[in-house]
């Protein structure tokens, strides 16, 4: 099994728009590459389809096992035709919202995928359809979505009680992807990072919906991850919000790209080490620190799991104290609490 550093190096050289083709296809033609190891992370991080559109656009499917081609050539038509369906659906709620005046902009995926970003549909993977609504408006939009028979689903104990950028997805049984109706775009503590107000005034009209303005979309790409995700504090990544930075710098090559900021800074720090498309920032002595200890700990498997554990432990009881303090104060957290362990 080869170390996760390897495998994004692999994984990298395949997605970016900038590797060496040469060097990829001798990687490829050598067999040094472990398949198994690159379907895993790559369907962990979302871009196992955006793999298979690579290859296809580097014309180098050609040198992969029958097997493994057949069946990336079967997941991306899949995923290919559920996008064609959700663009559809995206659209009938663009314009329900629309025409009851709903302040809104379609967010992440679908926003990438009705702006164009991508020449294959099939190439990028969507979960939920994710909608920024002013605050004022979430019950409307609410409401005009359940006429169209997406209902809540049921609220976790931990969700009904937390700071929510987010009302409770809604579903529609015979919809493929949930909604989620936000109101914020970050944690509570990180909004003067990213202004939903700001991005509701510079929204784009774009193939008949609304997505937010591309610097706003290349923003909260980076941020939702490392902030909501929660990768700043893990000093992690994940492959498919740095090829949709990617995509969006790519064609807006204009963009200001901040680095003032840490979570910035750690986004292009780490990607930089596998993609050639980003330019390292300043290698101050930080730096240069943060980056031997990402790649030691993505170098030795063991050494990255410990680590990982040991701050999830941390990120864990945090979340306990919390919700201990929040016991203690609000007599209807207790109520809730009490009564979800009587069922």
């Amino acid at each position: 099994m080869a170390s996760l550093h390897e495998t994004y190096k692999y994984i990298a050289d395949i997605i970016s728009f900038k590797s060496d083709l040469a060097q990829l296809q001798d990687n490829i033609t050598s067999k040094r590459i472990d398949w198994s190891d690159i379907v895993k992370v790559a369907s962990d991080h979302l871009v196992l389809t955006t793999v298979y559109c690579r290859l296809k656009d580097k014309s180098l499917l050609q040198y992969l096992p029958e097997d493994l081609k057949d069946y990336l050539t079967e997941l991306t038509t899949i995923n290919r035709n559920r996008n064609d369906v959700l663009l559809e659906d995206i659209t009938e709620i663009s314009k329900l919202f629309s025409t009851n005046h709903i302040n809104h902009v379609f967010l992440k995926g679908a926003a990438l995928i009705i702006s164009g970003y991508y020449e294959d549909s099939g190439e990028r993977m969507i979960g939920d359809i994710d909608i920024l609504v002013e605050r004022s408006q979430v019950n409307l939009a609410k409401k005009l979505l359940i006429t169209m028979d997406y209902l809540p689903g049921d609220i976790l104990l931990s969700e009904k009680y937390q700071d929510k950028r987010h009302i409770p997805r809604l579903v529609n049984k015979i919809k493929l992807a949930p909604i989620e109706i936000h109101t914020e775009l970050l944690k509570k503590k990180h909004l003067n990072k990213l202004s939903s107000k700001d991005v509701l005034i510079k929204k784009q009209y774009v193939n008949g919906v609304f997505v937010p303005h591309a610097s706003h979309l290349l923003n909260h790409c980076i941020l939702s991850f490392q902030i909501n995700d929660n990768g700043n504090y893990f000093n992690s990544i994940h492959l498919k919000n740095i090829y949709d930075s990617l995509v969006i710098t790519k064609k807006h090559q204009s963009l200001a790209i901040q680095l003032h900021d840490n979570a910035y800074q750690k986004f292009f720090l780490f990607s930089s080490i596998y993609f050639q498309d980003i330019q390292k920032p300043n290698q101050t002595l930080k730096n240069k620190i943060l980056s031997i200890c990402f790649v030691l700990n993505t170098q030795n498997n063991t050494i990255g799991l410990i680590n990982t554990h040991f701050l999830k432990n941390i990120l864990n009881m945090k979340v306990l104290i919390n919700r201990f303090l929040l016991f203690l104060k609000d007599k209807n957290y207790r109520a809730d609490l009490i009564q979800s362990l009587k069922q």
